[in-house]
């Protein structure tokens, strides 16, 4: 699958908090944050799944082989990094 990010993150940074580690099951997690309306799957996203372990937040990886891709936060109008 592929997919276009349109403009700037709103943030970007490393986090190393215990709610960061567990999502991402790594010492430390990259990100970056970018509105909603400025990422769009351009090809196979019917190959990608979600998981929703909290309502907060809802993980998109490769139906295929796992590979996490990104977590999209519903609710949140303007993301801002927590760590």
């Amino acid at each position: 699958m592929t997919f276009e990010v349109l403009g700037p993150p709103v943030a970007e940074g490393y986090c190393h908090y215990n709610d960061c580690r567990n999502r991402s099951v790594a010492p430390f997690f990259a990100f970056s944050l970018w509105l909603s309306g400025a990422v769009a799957f351009t090809k196979d996203e019917a190959s990608v799944d979600n998981y929703s372990k909290f309502e907060s937040s809802v993980r998109k990886f490769t139906a295929a082989c796992g590979g996490k891709l990104m977590i999209n936060h519903p609710g949140v109008k303007s993301p801002k990094p927590h760590c």
